[in-house]
């Protein structure tokens, strides 16, 4: 027997989707690192300049111009990338975006957009916003799903988690939640009794089952990339590793108000609905909460630990008996962390050689601004300068891309073989080092191992001939 959401409940809830099915973690790195580098301007000004980004991610430079249209506004829409002043008529990169590049830290990002994402918000397209007012709609997924999910582990439920199929037909689309406040014990019941006795979900209208669960499942990875979240086969359960975030996050909750005066109107302005957008993407920019949202390095290398990662316990010991704890950087400083690692990396590779006295020389000289971060040596005892970029995100990322300043510019032409970009990946399977030698050489060679956007600072795009893969040495 097929279970359908009751009719007369039934209403099928939805966003944009960007279009990024395979890769979001690095189309949004890129795009974040793209948007740094923008100065505010006109619209359609901005709106070309951006463009022309989006057209050098990997498979996007044959694309139709309404097809990057597309992904400028779906993309900048659904994550607030932009910003507006003077009434939508200038742009500028939003907090969003601008710290994504800033700190490369994608645990934060999604953690930043999960607590505030709502039914209705400046996301939606006008019309889709009316049409949920006009079904008393008030919904904050995230804050719904981490409640369900906390409260089932507690009740101890035989079958602990929930898939993206029941979250789409209990929750996402049954106004008994989204719009009649429906409790999640009261949703956690309903699925009890499903589970016993239905064999699976009917489906309303001309609608098929991608149309009717996607929305519900691109919130549950959101939830999974933001580590709040994990899965386990085709159940998503509560990340219980950060319990005391989660709680936090819990209370933290806001809501935006802009949309709230129409609820009891016989008329909502569309004209008005369109407006609240810049106050939108203003509001979820805003980062004033009491509560820390950036990944805790140090957890995810103990997480992988424990996983049982290879390169992961190495770094995990090393630290643990390296130094002390007074001396170690904040787990929450990504880029901090990643230069105490290939420190760490580049004296071990000195000793393993019997260069003990270069590795005594080693040092971390980022807090300097001086165009590198890691002062080392080859084994030769000739000058290496080493940049540090370090990312920290879920998934595995398909990530060809950095940003140089300036300065670090300046310093690598002018150090030429001797100035390397070290890029550490690490995500929640694996810690990755990459390395690209001199590549101010290799971008003037023209051979199109390395490319450049020279807009403020310089987002590099890079091709694995670049360089080459290293495993750390800790």
């Amino acid at each position: 027997m097929k279970y359908f959401t009751p009719k007369k409940y039934y209403y099928r809830i939805h966003h944009i989707r960007p279009r990024f099915k395979k890769n979001p973690e690095s189309v949004l790195f890129f795009l974040s690192n793209a948007l740094s580098t923008l100065a505010p301007a006109q619209k359609a000004v901005f709106n070309k300049t951006f463009n022309r980004h989006i057209r050098m991610y990997p498979g996007n430079a044959n694309k139709t111009d309404k097809s990057i249209a597309n992904w400028r506004t779906e993309i900048s829409g659904l994550f607030s990338l932009i910003q507006y002043e003077k009434n939508g008529r200038i742009c500028i990169p939003s907090k969003m975006s601008t710290e994504l590049s800033k700190n490369q830290d994608l645990v934060e990002f999604f953690r930043k957009f999960l607590i505030t994402f709502q039914y209705p918000g400046g996301h939606l397209k006008p019309h889709v916003a009316i049409n949920m007012i006009r079904n008393g709609i008030k919904f904050q997924p995230a804050i719904f799903i981490l409640n369900l999910l906390k409260i089932q582990y507690e009740l101890g439920s035989e079958k602990f988690g929930i898939t993206g199929d029941e979250a789409a037909h209990f929750i996402f689309n049954d106004l008994r939640v989204t719009a009649l406040g429906s409790t999640p014990e009261e949703v956690i019941h309903r699925i009890e009794i499903f589970r016993k006795d239905y064999s699976g979900f009917g489906l309303h209208g001309n609608y098929k089952k991608g149309d009717t669960v996607r929305y519900a499942k691109d919130i549950l990875d959101y939830m999974i990339f933001g580590g709040l979240l994990t899965k386990e086969g085709d159940r998503y359960t509560i990340n219980n590793n950060y319990s005391e975030l989660i709680d936090n996050f819990l209370s933290s909750a806001r809501w935006f108000h802009g949309y709230d005066i129409f609820y009891d109107t016989d008329t909502i302005p569309k004209p008005m609905i369109n407006e609240l957008v810049y106050s939108w993407h203003n509001y979820v920019n805003d980062f004033s909460i009491d509560i820390d949202l950036r990944a805790d390095v140090f957890k995810h290398i103990e997480e992988l630990h424990h996983k049982g990662s290879s390169d992961a316990s190495t770094i995990y010991t090393s630290l643990k008996s390296s130094q002390d704890e007074e001396d170690r950087p904040s787990p929450y400083e990504i880029g901090r962390k990643g230069e105490n690692y290939i420190e760490l990396h580049e004296k071990n590779k000195l000793i393993n050689e019997e260069k003990n006295e270069l590795a005594e020389n080693v040092e971390d000289v980022s807090a300097q601004k001086i165009g590198y971060d890691i002062h080392s040596f080859f084994s030769n005892a000739d000058e290496k300068l080493i940049e540090v970029k370090t990312t920290i995100s879920t998934a595995d990322l398909v990530f060809h891309q950095f940003t140089l300043t300036s300065n670090e510019w300046r310093n690598a032409d002018l150090s030429r073989e001797s100035y390397f970009v070290y890029r550490l990946i690490i995500n929640k399977d694996k810690i990755r080092l990459f390395i690209i030698q001199d590549p101010v050489g290799k971008y003037r060679n023209d051979d199109d191992d390395i490319n450049i956007i020279p807009t403020g600072d310089l987002v590099i795009s890079f091709k694995e001939t670049a360089g080459y893969w290293e495993k750390l040495t800790l």
